[in-house]
């Protein structure tokens, strides 16, 4: 018992301590700036890596072959607590002219937390001062399809809705922005409790944001899973997966609008797991279909 209220005041200390953090680290401890990074364009899509250069890597790739590079800035944002993945990744940014910042070091407390500090760091320190239309999308997540960016950019909010206790956030993982319809709000990408209720990354905006939003003002995506292994859509069956979370991560992707392939748990798989190349085989080509 007082092992665990130990571990419980050591888990509130440790999220106090970044929040102080994120007050006093205003600047990423390691950086480069793309040579077109001051060129206007419409879009800034920010990436928060976590130590797989290897999905850096691919995403770059698929981002390359279906997206106009004139419509978008790509922002490595590196959350890494390993540090040869973090070289690896900033290597491979500065070989390819792709701006990279290096997050601070925040104290560890889980997946959720850490990706919310990520999060709020880079609108405090970087969207704040740039000041453009800006999107979230996970390193896991790759366009398998040619698409123009600017049908993401025609409401000021758009994304993958996610609903809990009767509140609805975008999936922070998925998620684009209009900066000056947000910048005078309460912007806050930490998970919170509300009315008691826990809400996942992202769901700190709800009350100030999403709460009563007008229904004009946001445009959502549509989202379904596939079997990697049968290529059939992934249906849960109770009788089959007991647990819902881990039959998705060891046998589903994810389609989102058609275009976009979410490979889900990339951070788990990356490229050293046989669900990532049986992805990539069934998508790899999927543009040219």
């Amino acid at each position: 018992m007082l092992c665990k209220h130990l571990n419980k005041i050591l888990k509130y200390l440790k999220r106090a301590l970044n929040r102080i953090y994120m007050t006093v680290k205003t600047k990423s401890r390691q950086s480069f700036e793309a040579s077109d990074f001051m060129q206007p364009k419409a879009l800034d899509i920010f990436v928060v890596a976590f130590n797989d250069a290897k999905l850096i890597e691919c995403q770059y790739h698929f981002m390359q072959k279906n997206l106009r590079s004139s419509e978008y800035h790509y922002i490595i944002c590196d959350n890494s607590n390993k540090t040869d993945a973090a070289r690896q990744i900033f290597e491979f940014c500065r070989k390819h002219n792709i701006t990279y910042y290096r997050l601070p070091r925040f104290l560890y407390v889980d997946p959720s937390r850490s990706h919310g500090y990520a999060l709020n760091w880079i609108y405090r320190y970087v969207i704040r001062q740039r000041k453009n239309r800006f999107a979230f999308i996970d390193h896991d997540i790759f366009p398998i399809r040619p698409l123009q960016l600017s049908e993401y950019t025609d409401r000021p909010l758009r994304g993958v809705k996610r609903e809990r206790h009767g509140c609805w956030y975008p999936w922070a993982a998925f998620s684009f922005y209009d900066y000056e319809f947000l910048r005078n709000k309460d912007i806050n990408f930490m998970p919170c409790r509300y009315k008691r209720k826990h809400l996942d990354t992202g769901g700190g905006n709800y009350k100030s944001v999403y709460k009563n939003l007008a229904a004009g003002l946001w445009r959502e995506s549509c989202e379904h899973y596939i079997d990697v292994r049968s290529g059939e859509n992934f249906v849960w069956d109770k009788d089959v997966y007991k647990n819902w979370d881990d039959a998705v991560y060891e046998n589903a992707v994810e389609l989102i609008d058609e275009k976009w392939l979410h490979i889900i748990g990339g951070a788990q798989w990356g490229g050293k797991h046989d669900k990532f190349a049986q992805a990539m085989k069934m998508f790899g080509d999927f543009n040219h279909g």
